[in-house]
């Protein structure tokens, strides 16, 4: 059966916006923890402010993060650092709330029917953009191997004599926030995976236009999964990207019923576990602010029964993926 709903993931609240008329069927979810005001840059981090992020990589993490320092004078933005967001990302609290959403829809559709969309900059990653210089000189599909040898042929030599080569786990590392971050996004795919959702990359980074292996790549043992559609070529509109894709404009043609626009939103309170609520930007009938999106998304009870329900939902999508 084709793709009958999907959860779509962006820290960029309008891009989340642009999903809303397509709600419940595509539901949005902006994951930041802020709304960027209109007309502002994206958060360029100094490599001297970066000092906290560095001491959470690993090995092989740092010593990207200090080639890349080296290379910032070859590539811009010039002596400052990369394009990091302390405050994006998705955070591991999430998670759980992530799988329950999609466990949700799968009762209603199969878990084959439901689609994982992610966006990858500040959402999958902690950065905007790949750092690099002219990425259309990566050869066409080459993968992490390809976009590594743009970052090594400008590499450092240690005293030694030595390159200081970046390795793919290193890269790995260091986009996506040090291994912790690195283990249960890998995880989060996985539990995916094994559920039976179709899980899509869905981004504005043109890179993706000529290289989307290398998105792939971020996630060893995932590739062969995982697929990748770029917004570029429709100016950035990422439902439009969609509906040209045969998988989906399916979902863009039916006649849904008037109803409400609405984006769910994660809080991102360190403290407490993230609550989610529904932000109605045009309800079908009054609304008075914003409502807890328990009222769309029952979350499971914690405890044994909580989790006695997520293993009843898991036989379910196990005994209908075998029919």
């Amino acid at each position: 059966m084709p793709i009958q709903a999907a959860l779509f993931f962006d820290n960029d609240y309008e891009y989340c916006a642009d999903f809303s008329p397509w709600a419940p069927i595509i539901t949005p979810f902006h994951i930041g923890g802020y709304q960027r005001p209109e007309g502002t840059a994206f958060p360029i981090k100094l490599w001297a402010e970066m000092a906290d992020f560095r001491s959470k990589l690993g090995p092989e993490g740092k010593l990207v993060f200090d080639q890349l320092r080296f290379l910032s004078r070859a590539f811009p933005p010039e002596g400052q650092g990369d394009s990091y967001d302390e405050t994006a990302g998705i955070t591991f609290p999430q998670v759980e709330v992530i799988l329950h959403a999609l466990d949700n829809k799968a009762q209603i559709h199969g878990a084959e029917n439901v689609a994982a969309i992610f966006d990858f900059d500040r959402t999958l990653s902690l950065f905007e953009g790949l750092i690099g210089g002219k990425h259309e000189s990566i050869p066409e599909n080459s993968g992490i191997q390809g976009y590594l040898n743009l970052l090594n042929e400008a590499c450092p030599i240690a005293a030694d004599g030595v390159p200081v080569l970046t390795t793919p786990m290193g890269l790995i590392d260091y986009l996506f926030g040090g291994p912790r971050r690195v283990a249960w996004l890998h995880t989060l795919f996985q539990e995916i995976q094994t559920r039976g959702h179709p899980l899509i990359i869905l981004t504005n980074n043109s890179t993706a236009l000529r290289n989307a292996q290398l998105f792939k790549d971020f996630f060893p043992g995932q590739q062969d999964y995982i697929s990748v559609i770029c917004g570029s070529p429709y100016r950035g509109h990422k439902p439009s990207a969609l509906h040209a894709n045969p998988a989906f404009t399916h979902l863009f043609s039916r006649n849904l019923p008037a109803g409400d626009r609405y984006i769910i939103r994660f809080s991102r309170d360190a403290e407490h576990a993230p609550l989610f609520h529904a932000e109605f930007i045009q309800p079908s009938q009054h609304q008075d602010g914003v409502l807890d999106v328990n009222q769309l998304f029952p979350l499971p009870a914690s405890g044994p029964v909580g989790t006695a329900r997520r293993r009843a939902t898991r036989r379910r999508n196990r005994k209908h993926r075998k029919n």
